[in-house]
């Protein structure tokens, strides 16, 4: 009977440890049929299942059975507890749970003290882990390597390097010798502080030489930190140098490696490298098609990373949010949206979303190719996945609803926006009036505008101007005019747009006297004109003839340095040349605005490079 429950117990301990958790379950129902009696280290192996994947109320529902069945747990099982919940970022429970063990005769070993050390670490609260090793001591417990091992760990993740050195050689002192394990924390501790050179000593002269065996894990860690210092080349010799001592790299190794040959732009070498793992029968994960999908994705050669994920999915690999948020990005921002809603109903179909970056770009796409119901669609999903919608959508939406004539589809919209409160109602008032008015409606933008008033509410400073603009260029200047008015009656502030459409709209109708008026207004408030503003007005004063405007015009520009003083040069030349210098900083403006969203997007890949490789 013993060594049948013996057996038992072992074949249920071998099931949990295969993670073959129905059948685990039913041969435990059998067992309990047989009145088999289940021995301690059963219960220990399956609370150490259920900690390892971090269903710690599972856990304890197990432990608290164990007396049912006539089992008494022991040092193992308070051990698997604690470390299950310091692992779930349980920390509070684990430290009452702790103190609960210290009156429990034979609950706690060093390694339970390790297991506790090890998730305060972790939490960064070094001072608390240095009274948790004093009370080890008073508990009759002496620090192991593990010990120290943890502790020199957690120095080196808050970046407090000396101290850890420091720890070191107390090791050394106390007769301890540190494993590769130690000096791989205090590796990757200089490295996260920038110290390569500091931390390539340490592994050429110390680990290396001293006849201590480098694991893949170690050389991994240096890997990455010639990687982080730009020192690709390091990375090659590095990756021969394990090869040459036999030692042999992990994905992780191909990873690191592939990594710095993408930011290199290196593809070719890239995809070398994939077939190198697959060649050497090293299979490629997560990361790896990840690293492959960004790398392509960033130099524009979507159709290359698209094929990437769909060999990843083939080799049952699934894709996870950041792969799938950077090619429907990608794909969104080159129009291609067959290939965006495809990749997002792939996710759907994992029952992932996507981030608010990749749903602002959908909505854009479909927006520019006016595939508005399906911009809807996946606006309305964005809301329901749980992210807030900007108020930016709902206007484009709205702009462009109104710019198709569908007028009833925009208000809709606009309806929507103010129900779930994305922006105050006078705001989503304000956004049909300017839609309507961008496309031409200007009465109806009017008659909606009014509605406004009516109810009491204030349109905002961007209706107040598109509807200005939207009068000038139907040469209603006295209208636009009186709803300069009328801001000023509300306490509106008139900004530099607004003055440039009035100025625009008056040159543009020959009310050039009107518009110099405005423009010495504008002065008066303290407002300083624009580029747009004085080739505007030049161009008004060149096709007038107005010298004496001219003269003050551009003693304006000069004073303000936009254009150097040539005052022994005629008027009209001073003044072509005044326009054409204008023109080339604004175009100058455009280009550096241009260059700066290219080094936003670049950084962009950046973080997500990093993303892959943490």
């Amino acid at each position: 009977l013993a060594a049948n429950s013996f057996i038992h117990n072992t074949l249920l301990c071998a099931l949990y440890r295969e993670g073959m958790v129905t059948q685990a379950e039913q041969f435990k129902q059998y067992m309990s049929r047989m009145k088999i009696s289940f021995d301690v280290a059963s219960f220990n192996c399956i609370i150490d299942f259920y900690c390892t994947r971090g269903n710690m109320h599972e856990a304890f529902s197990v432990y608290d059975n164990m007396h049912r069945y006539g089992c008494s747990p022991n040092v193992d099982t308070y051990r698997n507890l604690l470390r299950g919940l310091c692992k779930g970022g349980y920390l509070v429970q684990a430290k009452e749970f702790m103190a609960c063990l210290v009156d429990i005769p034979y609950a706690i070993d060093q390694e339970t003290f390790n297991a506790l050390l090890l998730g305060i670490c972790k939490d960064g609260t070094l001072d608390e882990a240095l009274d948790l090793c004093e009370k080890m001591v008073t508990s009759n417990f002496l620090p192991d390597i593990h010990t120290y091992t943890v502790l020199l760990s957690g120095f080196c993740r808050k970046g407090k390097i000396v101290p850890a050195i420091i720890l070191l050689q107390m090791m050394l002192e106390k007769g301890f010798v540190p494993d590769i394990v130690t000096y791989t924390c205090l590796l990757n501790g200089l490295i996260k502080e920038g110290q390569v050179k500091v931390a390539s000593y340490l592994f050429q002269e110390i680990i290396c030489k001293e006849g201590m065996y480098a694991d893949c894990i170690a050389y991994n860690s240096m890997m990455n930190g010639y990687l982080k210092a730009g020192m690709i080349h390091k990375v090659d010799m590095t990756i021969r140098d394990m090869h040459h001592n036999e030692v042999y790299p992990n994905p992780a190794s191909y990873n690191i490696l592939m990594h710095g040959h993408i930011k290199k732009g290196h593809l070719s070498r890239s995809v070398y490298l994939y077939k190198d793992m697959v060649r050497k029968g090293i299979r490629p994960n997560n990361v790896t098609y990840r690293l492959l999908i960004h790398g392509f994705s960033k130099h524009g050669m979507t159709e290359i990373a698209i094929k990437f994920l769909d060999k990843m999915v083939l080799e049952r690999i699934y894709p996870d949010r950041l792969t799938f948020d950077v090619l429907i990005t990608v794909c969104s921002e080159k129009s291609r949206m067959s290939n965006a809603l495809q990749l997002f109903n792939c996710m759907k179909r994992l029952y992932m979303s996507p981030s608010s970056k990749a749903y602002s770009a959908m909505i854009n796409g479909l927006i520019r190719k006016n595939w508005l119901q399906q911009s809807c669609d996946v606006l309305r999903d964005m809301v329901e996945s749980g992210l807030e919608p900007n108020h930016t959508h709902y206007i484009a939406l709205i702009n462009a609803k109104c710019r198709l004539g569908d007028i009833n589809g925009a208000f809709r919209l606009k309806e929507e926006m103010a129900a779930l409160g994305v922006v105050p109602a006078e705001v989503a008032e304000s956004s049909i009036v300017r839609g309507l008015s961008k496309c031409g409606k200007v009465e109806e933008g009017i008659i909606v505008f009014c509605s406004i008033i009516r109810a009491g509410m204030v349109p905002t400073i961007a209706t107040f101007t598109t509807l200005m603009h939207g009068l000038c260029k139907e040469g209603k200047i006295a209208d636009a005019l009186h709803l300069k008015g009328s801001m000023e009656l509300y306490g509106l502030k008139i900004d530099v747009v607004t003055y440039n459409v009035l100025i625009t709209g008056l040159c543009n109708n020959q009310c050039v006297s009107d518009a110099l008026d405005l423009y010495e207004e504008m002065k008066s408030k303290q407002l300083r004109p624009n580029i747009t503003t004085y080739t505007t007005m030049i161009g008004a004063i060149c096709a007038t003839g107005r010298i004496l405007e001219g003269q003050k015009l551009l003693n304006d520009i000069e004073d303000r340095g936009f254009v150097p003083s040539y005052k022994d040069q005629i008027l009209e030349w001073r003044m072509e040349n005044a326009m054409r210098r204008l023109n080339i900083i604004r175009n100058c403006r455009k280009e550096i605005t241009s260059k700066n969203e290219v080094e936003l997007l670049h950084a962009d890949h950046e973080s997500m490079h990093e993303a892959a490789e943490d």
